[in-house]
C-alpha cells in the first residue's frame, strides 16, 4: 500500500504515469493479501470457539458455528472489496468505511424492529450506507482529492463522528 500510495504521490509530482502496472497489480495483490488474512483469522476465530466450549465440557454445534464463520468471511471479504475498490477508484484511504457498513446494520435492525421484511431491510440499509456515503464524498472527501494525506485525517474524523451519531442515537450498549 505504501509504494503504491507513494507512486501517486510520485505521479502527480512530475505530472507523467508512473509505473502504470504497478499500481493495477498492487490492488489486486492487495486484495489478495487482505482476503487471505481475514479468511485465516475467521478460521482461527472458529477453532478458538470450538475449542473453549470443549474445555468447558459444553455441547458444540459445529453446523452453527460453520455457518456464522462463512457468513462472517463473506462479510469481511466485501469490506475488504469495498476498501481496495475505493483507494484503487478515488485514491482515498477511506477510515470510515466500516462506519459505513455500520449504518447498513443499524439501518437493518431499525427496519426489522419495524416488523419489515428481511429482504426490504436489507434494502433499507444499504440505501442509508449509500446516502451517507455519498453525503461524506460531497461534502468531505471531494474536496481532499488532491491532498492524499489530509483525506486519511479527514475520513478518520469522519469515523469518529459517525459512531458518536449512532451511539447518541442508539446508546452504547
Amino acid at each position: 500500500i505504501g509504494a503504491g500510495f507513494m507512486a501517486r504521490i510520485l505521479q502527480r509530482r512530475i505530472d507523467e504515469q508512473f509505473l502504470p502496472e504497478f499500481l493495477a497489480l498492487r490492488d489486486v495483490v492487495l486484495i489478495i493479501c487482505v482476503a487471505w488474512f481475514l479468511l485465516r483469522f475467521v478460521d482461527k476465530v472458529g477453532r478458538n470457539i470450538i475449542a473453549a466450549r470443549v474445555t468447558r465440557g459444553e455441547e458444540v454445534d459445529r453446523t452453527t458455528i460453520d455457518a456464522l464463520s462463512k457468513l462472517a468471511r463473506l462479510v469481511l471479504l466485501l469490506v475488504c472489496i469495498g476498501l481496495v475498490l475505493i483507494f484503487g477508484l478515488m485514491q482515498v484511504i477511506n477510515l470510515a468505511h466500516g462506519e459505513f457498513f455500520l449504518i447498513g446494520a443499524y439501518g437493518l435492525w431499525y427496519a426489522q424492529g419495524m416488523g419489515l421484511p428481511f429482504a426490504l431491510g436489507v434494502l433499507i440499509g444499504a440505501l442509508a450506507a449509500g446516502f451517507v456515503g455519498l453525503l461524506a464524498e460531497v461534502t468531505v472527501i471531494r474536496l481532499m482529492y488532491q491532498r492524499p494525506l489530509d483525506t486519511i485525517l479527514a475520513t478518520w474524523g469522519l469515523s469518529i463522528a459517525i459512531k458518536q451519531a449512532i451511539t447518541i442515537a442508539f446508546g452504547a450498549q
